[in-house]
């Protein structure tokens, strides 16, 4: 969003990847949710100690492309980015849906 008012510059980290449009594809959370769900857990532990794992998403993921489009969708404004060199070992998708990993 910061990008789109113009005050900060928005980079893109690689757009070879083997996905569709070449970037990223990750289960974006709202951090608001994440805690929400860590609370939720701790109130378990208390109430039941026992281990478990769990995944925590939406099940859907989204390339970062189809993230800033959405962006620029809902704000009515073009996203200016810059495409930057892949970050080493990166997967190509990350979600709780499907995962590749290398």
């Amino acid at each position: 969003m910061n990008a789109a008012s113009g005050s900060q510059s928005l980079t893109v980290y690689g757009d070879t990847y083997q996905t569709t449009d070449g970037t990223c594809i990750r289960d974006y959370i709202h951090v608001s949710d994440l805690a929400d769900a860590h609370v939720l857990a701790l109130s378990l532990l208390e109430n039941e100690p026992t281990t478990t794992f769990a995944n925590l998403g939406t099940g859907t993921g989204y390339s970062v492309l189809e993230v800033i489009k959405e962006a620029e969708r809902v704000t009515g404004k073009e996203i200016p980015f810059a495409v930057g060199p892949a970050m080493a070992r990166r997967p190509p998708i990350v979600s709780s849906e499907r995962s590749i990993c290398p």
